[in-house]
C-alpha cells in the first residue's frame, strides 16, 4: 500500500467515520481517496480498527498512527462527521501534518463536513412539524410486525385494496 500510494498519487483525501457496534465496541474506519497518474479515482480502506472511545484524542491517535505507518504526508482534505470531537481532532492533525510537509492549498479545504450528516440534520429539522404523525406510523409498523398473524392480515388488506406493495414494513433508522 505504501508503494502504491507513493508512486500513484500527489495528494490524498481522507474520510474517517466512527461508530459503536451493538456490543458496545467502538470502531473507526479511515479511507483514502486519490487520483492516480491515469486520472482514475481510487479509494482504499487504510485502517479499520477498534478504538477505546469516540473522543478526539483516541480517534486522532488512530488516524495519526495510520498516516505515519503508511507514510502519507500530502493530505488535501479530511471528511468527518459533525461531532465536536472531530473539530478537536482536525485541529491537532492540521498541526501534525504541517510538521510533516508543506500545507496543501493553504488548508482552505482541509476540514470537510460529511454531506450525508448535513442532509440528515436538514431532513430531521424539516420533519419536526410532522413528528407526531411519523411517531404514530412507527408505532403501527411496530405493532403489525410484532405478530405474524397481524402481518398476514395487513398483507390481506393490501391485496384486497389492490395496492402495489413490494417491500416489507421497516423500522426507522435515525442515522439513515
Amino acid at each position: 500500500m505504501k508503494n502504491l500510494l507513493k508512486v500513484t498519487y500527489q495528494g490524498a483525501c481522507l474520510t474517517t467515520d466512527t461508530w459503536t457496534f451493538i456490543q458496545n465496541i467502538n470502531y473507526m474506519c479511515l479511507t483514502v481517496h486519490w487520483i492516480d497518474i491515469d486520472w482514475k479515482l481510487n479509494k482504499k480502506i487504510l485502517n479499520f480498527c477498534p478504538i477505546s472511545s469516540h473522543k478526539s484524542d483516541e480517534v486522532c491517535k488512530a488516524v495519526e498512527n495510520c498516516l505515519m505507518e503508511r507514510e502519507i504526508e500530502n493530505v488535501f482534505t479530511i471528511t468527518v462527521d459533525n461531532a465536536s470531537s472531530s473539530d478537536k481532532m482536525l485541529q491537532y492533525l492540521r498541526k501534525k501534518i504541517n510538521n510533516w510537509c508543506d500545507s496543501m492549498l493553504d488548508e482552505i479545504f482541509f476540514h470537510m463536513r460529511c454531506i450525508a450528516h448535513v442532509i440528515n440534520f436538514i431532513v430531521s429539522d424539516s420533519l419536526k412539524d410532522v413528528r407526531d404523525s411519523i411517531n404514530r406510523i412507527s408505532w403501527y409498523v411496530r405493532y403489525i410486525r410484532q405478530s405474524s398473524s397481524r402481518l398476514a392480515k395487513f398483507k390481506t388488506y393490501i391485496a384486497t385494496e389492490k395496492l402495489v406493495f413490494t417491500r416489507s414494513l421497516c423500522f426507522d433508522v435515525c442515522t439513515r
